[in-house]
């Protein structure tokens, strides 16, 4: 009989082995790793930020969150996610050589993003005294929110124009930009704090950095139409694109879909900051958000690295390599979430029992539960792209809306009688639910279409 322990490493030293010839998952790991070390980096960065902001106290870290988060939520809402709409678009034409309709879909979506942009900022100075009575509870000026606004028009074709660096393989630029940026908020948030220039200048660190990412990505991407499209791409009438009303389905269909996700799962603090009198409960749930975002980095870009591969492949009928990947990708994330989580839960409470006197230490058990939310999250982070890459748009945004709306009833049914920790424990049961059934109902898809190859 041979020894366990040596079985057990020689089975995953072949594993390992076999991986790393696995050309497709070494060029989707590269891709994902040049966010991913970049966002190792950044994962640093938004770690000091995030202590020196906290410092300020956890009302103060509640009001900045829900400045910032509201301004980029209100831009999210009129968004019709112009970046999967590239990928699939742009990305299909380009795929089958046609380029004169990927031109033609690029500048589409470039004039769609910049017009509702334009909107955006309208209707934030308009909720804004809103946001201010309701959110804030009247601790920041109105004023604040609506300069931060501002960051919405600087970012006016990012979206396309990160989905055009995607199609371009330029990953590295991607990476270089957030690092930049990232960079460049850290140094001025720092600048802040040593000449004690308050809660405005901390403000503005994060202005900055949003500006420069929207017109670095925008400028690369200007630059990299040329050659991936041609010089005269901007000349290509919208009237070649043959297939508008499909367009508009999926248009509208991923807008409502972004909608969904805004209200449900990506309004966090807004809600802390709604159901509860003061901006403290906001700042714990803020943090605790904001620790298991910062630590998941590494790995949360594996969803942006694979969508063009998995588009190309479910168009291509290539369902034994689209296997392959989703499988080995899965088990990667995995992994990285089962270390951290289980690291927080050993040393996670004695952290933040020193941390400003423990002043944190109610996020805990939120940052425990909110590991499970976010692990359905990025351990299965294809399941959206795997549908939309099917034309199946919709199927995700029906079971968003019916476990969202459930969420919500029973928000405003026990979060303000149980408390925050009821927020998350919602927050991920969401998750949990709705993640599971689109992964499930992608690997049923991919099945059937699997069987008609075969009687075909």
């Amino acid at each position: 009989m041979g020894q366990p322990g040596k079985d057990t490493m020689s089975g995953l030293k072949t594993m390992i082995k076999k991986w790393a010839d696995d050309k497709l998952l070494v060029s989707v790991i590269r891709n994902a790793g040049y966010l991913g070390s970049s966002n190792t980096l950044i994962m640093v960065l938004s770690a000091f930020k995030g202590i020196l902001v906290s410092y300020l106290g956890a009302v103060e870290y509640g009001s900045l969150n829900i400045v910032i988060l509201f301004a980029s939520n209100v831009n999210k809402l009129l968004s019709f996610r112009m970046g999967e709409f590239v990928i699939r678009y742009t990305g299909g034409y380009l795929a089958h050589k046609d380029k004169k309709r990927a031109g033609a879909s690029i500048k589409l979506a470039f004039i769609a993003e910049t017009i509702t942009s334009i909107f955006a900022f309208i209707l934030l100075t308009i909720l804004a005294p809103t946001a201010e009575r309701l959110l804030l509870k009247n601790t920041i000026p109105v004023e604040w929110i609506i300069f931060f606004g501002v960051s919405l028009l600087a970012n006016s074709i990012t979206e396309s124009s990160t989905a055009v660096m995607q199609l371009s393989n330029h990953y590295k630029k991607i990476a270089a930009v957030g690092l930049t940026q990232n960079i460049i908020a850290t140094v001025w948030i720092v600048l802040a704090f040593v000449f004690n220039s308050g809660m405005f200048a901390v403000l503005m660190g994060y202005w900055v950095g949003k500006i420069i990412n929207g017109l670095c990505m925008s400028f690369f991407a200007l630059l990299e139409l040329s050659s991936l499209i041609g010089k005269q791409w901007w000349r290509e009438p919208l009237s070649i694109l043959d297939n508008k009303r499909e367009i508009m389905r999926f248009s509208f269909s991923t807008n409502i879909s972004g909608t969904l996700s805004l209200i449900i799962r990506d309004s966090e603090s807004l809600w802390a900051g709604y159901f509860f009198a003061t901006s403290y409960q906001a700042g714990i749930y803020a943090f605790a958000f904001n620790i298991v975002s910062v630590v998941l980095m590494p790995v949360s870009q594996f969803h942006m690295a694979t969508f063009p591969q998995i588009n190309q492949y479910i168009s291509t009928s290539a369902w034994g390599p689209l296997r392959n990947l989703l499988k080995k990708t899965t088990t990667i994330v995995f992994v990285w979430i089962a270390l951290c989580a289980g690291g927080f839960a050993l040393l996670g409470r004695w952290v933040l029992s020193f941390y400003k006197n423990g002043e944190y230490l109610a996020s805990y058990p939120l940052v425990l539960i909110l590991f499970i939310g976010f692990g359905f999250l990025n351990i299965l982070f294809w399941n959206r792209n795997v549908l939309l890459s099917f034309s199946r748009q919709n199927y995700p945004l029906y079971s968003y809306a019916l476990f969202g709306v459930i969420r919500i009833l029973l928000m405003f049914l026990l979060v303000p009688k149980v408390g925050v920790i009821m927020q998350a424990i919602l927050f991920s049961s969401f998750f949990a639910f709705s993640i599971t059934f689109n992964a499930l109902e992608g690997l049923k898809e991919i099945k059937k279409r699997e069987k008609l190859v075969e009687t075909v």
